[in-house]
Parts: C-alpha cells; structure tokens; sequence
C-alpha cells in the first residue's frame, strides 16, 4: 500500500487591513439594515395589533362614541375615502377632535360606538402617529395584512442581516484560513490511490 503523502495548508494568523475595515463595514451596514427593519416590525406590527384588538375584542385605548364629520377623498383613482371626526370619551375625559374614524358607514352625522387607539408621535410610520378611532368590526383587513405579512417580512429581513452581521464579525475574530500558494496533493494522491 502506497505512503500516504501529508499535507497540510498554511495558516495566516491576521487578517490583512482592507479585509478588516471591509468585514466591519460590512458588519456595521448590516446592523443598521437590521436596526431598520426590526424597528419598522416594533411600529407596524405593534400599531397594526394595537388596532386589531380595539377593532375585533373591543379593546382599544379607551371606549367612547365617535361622530363622523366629514369624509374625504383618499385619491383621485379610487371611490374610497378617509374618515375624520370627533372621540368623546366615555369616561369624561377630553374630546379629540379631527382624527381617524374606521366605521361601517361614514356618513357626516353619525354616531357609533368606538375605541380609540391612541397614536405614537415618535413613529416613523405617519398613520400612526395620529389618533384613531376603530368601531367594532371595522378595518381589521388592512391591520391583519400588516401585522402577519409586514410583521413577518420585517422580522425575516431583520433577522438575517443581524445573523449575517454576527457571522462576518465572528469570521473577523477568527483566524483566517488561505490556501497554499502551490496547489496541494490532489485528493486521489491524499487518499492514497493516485
């Protein structure tokens, strides 16, 4: 039986500068791609289910009754429109005026019972930072879509660029591996057989 021939790569112990500063650039942007999308599933998501309970449980931020004082057309392209009007609140407290109103029938006038989800100003998503008004049943359409689909897309993204940023910083931290600048026994000689 033939020798086995020994072979073993050599090993750099550091990293070069321009392959440092691009794994930490790259580590960095991943992060704040990460940060990005994370927080973006924190504000969607979190408005969007905020909104669902108000709307299917009945469990917003305070009940009240709500009066419809206008609606407004969303865009030229389409027959739908937006809904303002005024929350009193069922315990006294003070009247909101001119918010959002998801109602069956927005009709000028009319008064529903409805629970208000109060907005967040410091969201980066702008529907969320007004005041809103959610009768019971009403627009849980659009904050199911947002909460699974958005909620899941912006967690998958913000996941795998912060996994892919701790895989390029752990790969920065160990020690590099280069091939030898001769190629090598092929692997018919290595196993003894060529």
């Amino acid at each position: 039986m033939p020798e086995r021939a020994s072979w073993t790569p050599r090993r750099k112990t550091t990293h070069t500068r321009t392959e440092r500063v691009v794994a930490l650039t790259l580590t960095l942007v991943c992060v704040a791609v990460s940060y990005f999308f994370l927080h973006a599933l924190v504000d969607l998501s979190g408005h969007s289910v905020r909104a669902l309970t108000a709307s299917w449980a009945g469990r917003g931020d305070g009940a009240g009754t709500v009066t419809v004082t206008e609606r407004k057309r969303a865009t030229r392209r389409t027959s739908g429109g937006i809904c303002r009007g005024e929350f009193t609140p069922e315990n006294g407290g003070p009247v909101r005026k001119d918010i959002y109103v998801h109602v069956h029938s927005c009709t000028p006038g009319s008064r529903v019972a409805a629970e208000l989800v109060v907005g967040n100003p410091d969201s980066w998503n702008s529907p969320s930072r007004e005041d809103q008004a959610y009768e019971r049943g009403a627009a849980w359409g659009g904050n199911l879509f947002t909460a699974v689909f958005m909620g899941g897309f912006c967690l998958i993204l913000g996941l795998l660029f912060g996994i892919g940023g701790i895989a390029v910083l752990i790969g920065l931290l160990r020690k590099p591996f280069r091939r030898p600048d001769k190629p090598g026994p092929s692997i018919r000689a290595r196993l003894g057989r060529g």
